[in-house]
């Protein structure tokens, strides 16, 4: 593993948990002694003291272009004035807790216009966290930014891709229309189930509308095609639901897209696999961004959430092995959203309760068993609909849990 694979983006996360994700081009860090001279009268040598280190600081040199830069920079200008330390995932050093104690911002409008040019003084402002990343704000702010950065990445690999043979052009429209109903079916699921917002379901159903309606152009654009779709994979990502069964839906869509992609790319070549790697990776990013804003309830639930996510990471690396069709910094962007989502995962059920099982050594009320679990001075209330709902206790079992029955139960 080189430098250029452990150099990480550039992520400023204000107090109020706003998140850019900045270019960069250079990174610094400075650090001194607190070492006072004492100089004494007709001798060479003075007293010099050790007082210890001085505060680090992070100077950095970045910037923000596009066709919307200057809204942006002012975004980032608000952020940056915020009250209180913000979080600096630095490219080099990790999550640090920083205060902008100085910023200068330059815009030219000749040279080097549409751009937003950045100056800052970062002073540490607590210790430099070891785990990263260390908070659950963080860890979203980080895995959606290596997700924007792998979708430039998926974009870059189609740049020169174009297709013309007919018979390739048919049987992409068939994969990608086939792909559009697997999208349904697979965030049905996840709708369905936990009652989003009809705002949400609304973009989905009128985002598959516009592709349909405008597939033969799509598909002769194959960068246009594959940004569509990362774009219509990524909505119901940030939707604050139980991770598992959002990370099921992905899995549902991932597996059918894999499948059309492998026996596809056998009959029409290369260029055409990198077309069907770029799906494949635009759905399991999506994936990963939508693994990073779920809830689970105990650490088991947020590891099956995670075993899950890995399985999906399984199937995107034997899809892109199958079809011969690897392109190298897209797969390799793909590959460290994953990671990051994965580790947020991971980090995430260290602090969720542990599920415990209690073996009912006889008949008992849920009322009853509720007093044995957790206390006189619980809310009993509460604690005995989520044994209920918890275990899914049904019947008469809502009333009298029979002797011998397993309950998990947490804290």
């Amino acid at each position: 593993m080189s430098y250029q694979d452990r150099l990480q983006s550039l992520v400023y996360t204000s107090p109020s948990n706003k998140s850019f994700t900045l270019r960069f081009t250079e990174t610094q860090r400075t650090r001194g002694k607190k070492a006072p001279v004492s100089e004494f009268p007709n001798q060479d040598q003075g007293a010099v003291q050790d007082l210890g280190q001085t505060t680090p600081r992070y100077p950095v040199s970045c910037y923000i272009d596009g066709a919307d830069y200057d809204l942006a920079a002012d975004r980032f200008w608000a952020a940056l004035n915020e009250p209180g330390p913000g979080e600096l995932q630095h490219p080099r050093y990790g999550v640090i807790s920083v205060l902008p104690t100085s910023i200068k911002q330059v815009e030219q409008f000749v040279d080097g216009a549409g751009r937003a040019t950045f100056e800052i003084d970062f002073v540490q402002a607590d210790a430099i966290a070891l785990e990263y990343p260390r908070t659950a704000g963080l860890s979203s702010a980080s895995v959606g930014a290596s997700v924007d950065d792998a979708g430039d990445a998926i974009n870059e690999s189609l740049a020169d891709v174009e297709l013309k043979e007919p018979g390739a052009l048919a049987a992409l429209k068939e994969n990608v229309l086939d792909g559009l109903d697997a999208v349904r079916g697979a965030f049905d699921t996840i709708t369905g189930i936990t009652g989003i917002t009809g705002g949400i379901r609304t973009s989905i159903n009128s985002t598959i509308q516009q592709i349909t309606t405008e597939i033969d152009t799509l598909i002769a654009a194959p960068v246009d095609l594959t940004t569509s779709l990362l774009s219509l994979y990524r909505l119901p990502a940030d939707t604050v639901i139980d991770v598992k069964t959002k990370i099921d839906g992905y899995t549902q869509l991932i597996e059918t897209i894999a499948t059309a992609a492998i026996s596809t790319t056998t009959r029409y070549g290369e260029l055409f696999g990198i077309i069907q790697a770029a799906n494949v990776n635009a759905a399991t990013i999506a994936a990963a961004e939508a693994s990073a804003s779920g809830t689970s309830a105990t650490r088991n639930d947020s590891i099956n959430a995670a075993l899950a996510l890995r399985a999906i990471a399984d199937t995107q690396a034997a899809t892109i092995e199958a079809m011969g069709a690897e392109d190298y910094e897209s797969y390799l962007a793909t590959r460290l959203a994953l990671t990051l989502a994965l580790r947020a995962l991971i980090e995430t059920s260290v602090a969720l309760p542990a599920e415990r099982v209690y073996i009912a050594e006889q008949d008992v009320t849920p009322i009853e068993l509720v007093y044995q679990l957790y206390g006189v001075d619980a809310n009993i209330e509460t604690l005995t609909d989520r044994i209920i709902n918890y275990n899914g206790l049904t019947g008469d079992s809502i009333i009298l849990i029979p002797r011998g029955t397993e309950v998990r139960w947490y804290v």
